[in-house]
């Protein structure tokens, strides 16, 4: 149904809003049994199979070889101060009055929705993508990563790791699960601050010449995903086989 409804948005802009009377009268082309009626099992059936080849492909690219190696090595963990081994960028304030609506992710310092409280279409010296969004301010120590094109508010911090051929999403997604350790230290008396967050200790693997273990990162965060993926899958098999 939402692909479907997601369609009517190419017909309202600023000039023709949506309202009650307007979307009450829309017309849906659904797919419909013998009565004319919704033919609901045909669209679960459908979504399902949808749902079920996508996982399926995202699959291919796991082998249990693979994740047998991986599970199988190790990774001596170390301490390092976050700004030894990481580039932090400032967001930049955007007050609700200034927003303009659009489609742009702004990411706030939220812990819901990857952080992200409103959709703009403003630009500003904030704009970043394949980045962590570090909050430093409101739900403190909460990271998201963001693939794609954001803006960031001032109270959330854009973070990446110095060494630029490590920066990808297993190890970013890496370094929140080892940010996210940290987060019990800081309330409302104790701000997780620029400075504080530069000086904070955070456990990673290392290699032999002490440098993070990004490859064992990458790997581990890998492994994960694909049981996750595999999880999924067999629960959407079974329910439908039921």
């Amino acid at each position: 149904m939402l692909p479907i409804i997601s369609r009517l948005s190419e017909k309202y802009s600023f000039n023709r809003e949506i309202n009650d009377l307007r979307i009450s009268r829309e017309r849906l082309m659904l797919p419909i049994q013998a009565d004319s009626t919704p033919d609901w099992e045909f669209m679960s059936a459908f979504m399902k199979k949808i749902e079920q080849d996508t996982l399926s492909k995202a699959l291919l690219h796991f082998s249990f070889k693979k994740s047998e190696q991986i599970l199988t090595w190790g990774g001596k963990m170390r301490p390092f101060f976050m700004e030894d081994i990481l580039c932090i960028a400032n967001g930049v304030r955007l007050t609700k009055a200034d927003m303009i609506t659009g489609s742009r992710p702004f990411v706030g310092a939220s812990e819901a929705c990857s952080g992200i409280t409103e959709f703009i279409d403003n630009t500003n010296a904030s704009i970043d993508k394949e980045v962590l969004g570090v909050n430093y301010n409101g739900s403190v120590g909460f990271s998201f990563y963001h693939p794609y094109e954001a803006l960031f508010s001032d109270d959330v911090k854009r973070v990446r790791w110095k060494d630029k051929n490590a920066n990808n999403k297993y190890t970013l997604l890496y370094l929140s699960t080892a940010i996210a350790q940290q987060r019990s230290k800081y309330a409302y008396g104790y701000k997780f601050n620029a400075q504080r967050m530069k000086r904070q200790i955070i456990m990673l693997p290392a290699s032999e010449d002490g440098s993070p273990n990004y490859t064992y990162m990458e790997h581990s965060m890998r492994v994960m995903e694909y049981e996750v993926l595999m999880t999924y899958l067999k629960r959407v098999n079974k329910t439908s086989n039921e």
